[in-house]
């Protein structure tokens, strides 16, 4: 892949489920992670924007889809519903939820009372396993601020779910 430079349709095929989850899990809605998806791949279009392979084509993604997951997120009040879960694989079960499932759910459900800011870097943090550098250049903070609310979130969940810190 030295020196080859990748258009937005390549980039669409390479990362688009990525994308999708990405937005999907910062929104809690399935039905606004396809909506940001579609638009950070059209806007990577219409601009006629290519990135060179040997760059992070999947970190520029990244950080076009949280900043526009954060902008949708500050539009709406955090408890307007209830995160939908991810299918765990495409032949998912379709039974009653596990107690797994059930206590997602709940954590989930917490996860989406949080401030915007916070909940964004919660789960660019600990969902996404991003680093603080990432997160900070991701939504345009500092790292002190990105570390400040992870432990806001985290502190804050302890206590909605009920447990000693």
């Amino acid at each position: 892949m030295s020196g080859e430079r990748l258009d937005a349709g390549a980039l669409a095929e390479r990362h688009y489920a990525e994308v999708l989850r990405l937005a999907w899990r910062l929104t809690g809605s399935r039905e606004a992670g396809e909506d940001i998806a579609q638009e950070v791949f059209l806007h990577l279009h219409r601009r006629a924007i290519v990135l060179d392979a040997e760059g992070h084509p999947l970190a520029y993604l990244r950080q076009m889809t949280a900043r526009r997951a954060w902008k949708w997120m500050r539009e709406r009040a955090p408890e307007t519903a209830l995160p939908e879960l991810e299918p765990a694989a495409p032949d998912a079960r379709t039974a009653e939820l596990t107690d797994r499932d059930r206590q997602l759910q709940r954590v989930m459900a917490c996860v989406s009372k949080l401030p915007p800011k916070t909940r964004a870097v919660f789960l660019l943090k600990e969902v996404e396993q991003l680093e603080t550098a990432e997160v900070a250049k991701m939504l345009g903070m500092l790292q002190v601020t990105v570390r400040r609310h992870a432990q806001i979130a985290r502190e804050k969940l302890r206590e909605m779910l009920g447990e000693a810190p």
